[in-house]
């Protein structure tokens, strides 16, 4: 066995081919310890100048613990890419300085920013409370101006029914479930301690949605009756 110190060496590191399926190891000679891969121009600290990845033993003072850490720099990222075949190296996922995580997208403006499709087979919480989950019923897509950039919209989740979770006054439901306006008023009554985990206080009056020339007029209308219920005083003078 050579013990070496420090190793200073102007150019590559290079192992000889061990065989087929056969690794070459660079550890430690027990697990109290860890390695360290720097590219700092110094010893590694808390605010360290260049990159850096760490593997630490099971009984050292950082218990079987992985550390990538990139550089303390605002430019500074985690950067994971894949290639098929003969493709091109591609990035999928990044870590930002600001610990912003983007899935298909380098430049993330919130803690997961995602560009593509999500999918889960169970469901999804906000505060620990459950918004959307499972129900394995039909897939629908119901809500205050259903089909609408609306944030108090339910959406379609793995073929569930969700509830809003914030108390609409009225569920417009459009398309082919617009036919359905019976099936899905009694769906509601009868599930009422379930849906949106009972965050609705009361049964929306569900209504069809319209088209046609005189459909904003509809919503205008609406919108009209609630201002005045609001403040009636608008209807003196």
């Amino acid at each position: 066995m050579l013990v070496v110190w420090m190793l200073v060496v102007a150019g590559s590191i290079l192992l000889t081919d061990n065989g087929p399926n056969l690794p070459r190891d660079i550890r430690t000679v027990n697990n109290n310890a860890g390695l360290r891969f720097t590219a700092t121009n110094n010893v590694l600290t808390p605010v360290p100048n260049g990159a850096a990845i760490q593997f630490w033993g099971n009984a050292s003072g950082f218990p079987g613990q992985l550390f990538l850490d990139a550089g303390a720099i605002n430019s500074g990222a985690l950067i994971f890419r894949t290639a098929p075949t003969s493709g091109t190296i591609t990035e999928r996922m990044r870590v930002t300085s600001a610990g912003d995580v983007g899935i298909g997208t380098n430049i993330p403006g919130v803690k997961l920013d995602v560009t593509g499709t999500i999918n889960t087979t169970t469901q999804y919480n906000l505060g620990g409370n459950r918004i959307l989950s499972n129900g394995g019923t039909s897939n629908l897509f119901v809500g205050v101006n259903a089909g609408a950039a609306n944030p108090n919209c339910t959406v379609n989740f793995n073929n569930a029914l969700v509830a809003p979770t914030v108390d609409p006054a009225v569920v417009v439901v459009g398309g082919y479930w617009g036919r359905l306006i019976a099936d899905i008023d009694t769906a509601y009554r009868s599930n009422r301690p379930a849906i949106g985990g009972g965050a609705l206080e009361a049964i929306p009056l569900i209504s069809a949605a319209r088209v046609g020339p005189d459909a904003a007029l509809v919503g205008a209308r609406w919108q009209a009756r609630e201002r005045l219920l609001a403040e009636p005083l608008l209807l003196a003078g």
